[in-house]
């Protein structure tokens, strides 16, 4: 029907719109900023706009953007569209008290981390409403904050740098704050086994040691179906695993999604329900001087209770025959 039609492509338009700012904006505005000027002789737009730039840089490391303008941000249409693309639901296992900071510990990256971005990067999956009080913090890398038109987009949106200025500043300011880390970072982008999901956790331990630091609590969440939104040939993405990560430093992953006309190949994720299970936070106590002991014991914790989380709710989202594998 036309109803139907016309969801589906504000959906697709959704989704659009993260790819395009993922991937263009932020080359089109170094363009628009660079080059342009020498082609058009007009230079003040981006005298001021890299004034603004210069003296807007730590906005990533110091909470970035005012709660009004987030919550603006947060609710445009667009981000509700995106959700609904998939769609993404978040499932929640307990209440989460506005009086304490928390740390969301979210699994697995995959290939842009949509569930994730749906749930806690916006208000399209309604996470306001289902833990009030609550403010997530989507966490990225400080350089995405450098790139211009796309920080704008970023800290409008509330996320803020991955860096340990940064998560100190959000967990001490204030309560109620929970940044959402993807814990396992790049190397999860590469998860090609049919088989089994594997979690990159046992080396990353500076999230543990801020939690400790700050009093805050670690919160398991894992975004059941992130992994199926694009297929990945095990074959050749595994020579790439094998080869060529150890020399040039970053995860090269070859991946095909669906198209906008059908749905067998393309650089769209596909259509694949995304719940993004929230689990119980663990409980600790503030060390200003954690001990490695008290990281590895709090670590320890963290890993059991993912496994937990994970082996209580894959049966209901059609996992229970895939392994996870933490390493």
């Amino acid at each position: 029907t036309q109803t139907k039609l016309l969801d589906t492509f504000y959906q697709h338009l959704g989704v659009t719109f993260f790819s395009v700012v993922f991937l263009i904006v932020g080359p089109t505005c170094l363009f628009l900023i660079f080059v342009l000027p020498f082609l058009t002789e007009v230079w003040w737009p981006s005298l001021l706009y890299m004034t603004w730039w210069l003296w807007d840089l730590q906005a990533c490391n110091t909470g970035g953007r005012s709660d009004s303008v987030t919550r603006w941000v947060r609710k445009w249409p667009i981000f509700k569209h995106y959700a609904d693309y998939f769609p993404i639901k978040i499932v929640k296992t307990c209440d989460l008290p506005p009086e304490k900071n928390y740390i969301f510990c979210c699994h697995p990256h995959g290939v842009l981390c949509y569930g994730v971005v749906g749930a806690m990067g916006s208000e399209g999956a309604n996470v306001s409403e289902i833990f009030p009080g609550i403010k997530p913090k989507l966490i990225t890398l400080e350089g995405s904050f450098w790139m211009p038109g796309m920080r704008e987009l970023l800290l409008g949106a509330g996320a803020c740098s991955s860096s340990k200025a940064s998560l100190h500043h959000l967990l001490t300011k204030e309560k109620g704050v929970a940044p959402a880390l993807m814990v396992g970072g790049l190397p999860e982008i590469s998860n090609y086994h049919e088989d089994k999901i594997v979690l990159v956790i046992k080396k990353r331990k500076g999230f543990v040691k801020l939690a400790l630091e700050t009093g805050s609590q670690l919160v398991p969440v894992f975004s059941f179906g992130e992994k199926e939104l694009f297929f990945q040939p095990a074959g050749y993405n595994s020579f790439l695993e094998k080869h060529l990560v150890s020399k040039i430093g970053f995860y090269p992953v070859a991946f095909s999604g669906r198209g906008y006309a059908q749905n067998w190949f393309g650089i769209l994720p596909k259509k694949q329900p995304i719940h993004v299970v929230v689990g119980e936070p663990i409980q600790s106590s503030k060390i200003d001087a954690p001990s490695h002991q008290d990281i590895e014991s709090l670590h320890e914790r963290y890993i059991e209770e993912v496994e937990k989380l994970y082996n209580a709710h894959k049966a209901s989202y059609g996992c229970e025959n895939i392994q996870l594998e933490i390493i």
